[in-house]
């Protein structure tokens, strides 16, 4: 039996699933209940040599029957074009954010959704592979995610594992989980950014889980693909290709056009695809309820990654002074890989232990995963302006709808994933130059918007930048 809390948890969980499999289904039936055709961004080259490329105008509907997966021909890798925002709207520095990008939300959601409802097809059971669980909230959301999307289409989650051979996970319950299922199993990669021969730790099991497990499809969430090391591309082609059964995914353009120069004249399917967070759909709902707190919340890596010079602003709570007409305005500055969630390990936000059953660790994975992405959600809704260098600050900033700036990594892959989905949404501006630039877009906002809470408190009003602007 749950204790009380657990019940809690488990009924919000469940019904988050639901809400997510609702808003991923929805797209595909009309409001008659008659099943529609989707959009394809589906193309195929003519060979596998081929540079020309032939559109698909027949990509296979929702409502076809479960069939084994199809393992891929090689001569006919299939790729995904989804088509780019037209309007670079985020770099337009001359006017500030505003607030809301649902257009941009529900494009995503639904590329994304087209391409795993093709891509998993035949499939009803998956082990993860790449489950990771620390306190990075852009993880979390990743993690629930890909368990809307894989429950949407009635696809079970039996064994999750960060690495399917060693390292904490069960190598034989793992493999017999897949072989109870045949051949309606597959391993599910999960998305992210550890694709790169960087960290050279998440890459490495995925070059063995591919040789170890021919015997059954593996697909891939989308990623972001950082390779540059000669011996290390190599290994990863030898293992990858040798797979009669896979498919990768990238999630921006530099990613899906390594994927083409490496895996192009080989067997292994490659996609690209917006990223797995927007299953979340339109979540404007968490920004409009939850109360300001901050003027400016600045979510910043502390890591190696870093390009810019936010180090200069102290990590906490405190002031920003603007200057001009804006003056100062109030500020939290965290790394949300680095800030505990509270209440899932028996602690308050505090630290302290909670009393009787709340006091005890909540163990499930999606549990956990569900309550660090909200927590991050609600992070960034508690004020009324992001700066961030994380790109599931920008993700899940544009699916809240929250006005933010965004400054690139050393990997580059917040600019290479916001230039492929997402450089047409209002809510963001880029900082190409780091953090005194992100500034002065910030005094731009406030200037625009009112001032700073204390000031629109003293004054009894609002202010315009908490009303949506679609």
């Amino acid at each position: 039996m749950f204790p009380a809390s657990r019940k809690v948890t488990v009924y919000i969980v469940t019904g988050a699933f639901i809400a997510g499999t609702f808003l991923i289904l929805s797209q595909f039936y009309s409001a008659d209940g008659i099943a529609q055709q989707p959009i394809s961004y589906n193309a195929k080259p003519e060979t596998a040599t081929s540079s020309k490329v032939a559109n698909d105008d027949t990509p296979e509907g929702v409502g076809a029957g479960i069939v084994p997966p199809v393992v891929n021909s090689p001569t006919t890798p299939v790729i995904d074009t989804p088509t780019a925002p037209a309007v670079d709207i985020s770099y337009d520095l001359t006017t500030p954010p505003s607030v809301g990008c649902v257009d941009v939300v529900n494009r995503n959601r639904n590329q994304l959704t087209e391409i795993f409802t093709r891509e998993l097809k035949g499939i009803r059971y998956v082990n993860m592979h790449g489950y990771l669980e620390t306190e990075n909230k852009g993880d979390a959301a990743i993690y629930t995610a890909q368990q809307m999307i894989l429950a949407s289409m009635g696809i079970t989650t039996m064994e999750a594992c960060r690495f399917a051979e060693g390292k904490g996970c069960n190598a034989t319950a793992y493999r017999k989980a897949l072989e109870d299922h045949k051949p309606y199993s597959a391993i599910m990669m999960a998305g992210g950014g550890n694709f790169n021969d960087f960290y050279w730790e998440d890459q490495p099991a995925r070059i063995k889980t591919a040789a170890a497990y021919k015997d059954f499809p593996i697909r891939s969430f989308p990623q972001s693909i950082y390779m540059t090391k000669p011996e290390k591309i190599q290994q990863t082609f030898d293992s990858f290709s040798a797979h009669p059964d896979m498919q990768l995914a990238a999630r921006d353009k530099p990613s899906f056009e390594w994927l083409q120069k490496h895996f192009g004249s080989t067997k292994v399917k490659h996609v690209l695809s917006p990223d797995v967070a927007f299953a979340w759909g339109d979540r404007s709902d968490i920004r409009k309820n939850i109360k300001k707190k901050y003027d400016v919340l600045i979510l910043a890596r502390d890591d190696w990654e870093i390009t810019h010079s936010s180090k200069d602003v102290a990590t906490g709570v405190g002031e920003l002074d603007l200057g001009g007409d804006v003056g100062k305005v109030s500020y939290r500055k965290v790394d949300w890989k680095k800030t505990p969630t509270p209440l899932i390990d028996g602690v308050d936000e505090n630290g302290n232990k909670l009393p009787g059953p709340a006091g005890q660790r909540e163990m499930g994975k999606e549990q956990r995963a569900f309550a660090k992405a909200m927590n991050g959600f609600e992070m960034l809704a508690e004020a009324r302006l992001v700066i961030t260098d994380r790109l599931h600050g920008h993700i899940l900033s544009t699916v809240l709808g929250t006005p933010h700036i965004l400054m690139d990594s050393k990997l580059k892959k917040n600019l290479n994933y916001h230039d492929t989905f997402t450089k047409d949404c209002g809510c963001t501006r880029v900082a190409m130059d780091g953090m005194e630039q992100a500034l002065e877009i910030a005094g731009k906002f406030f200037k625009a918007n009112g001032g700073s809470l204390e000031k629109l408190k003293a004054a009894g009003e609002v202010g315009n930048d908490m009303k949506d602007n679609n």
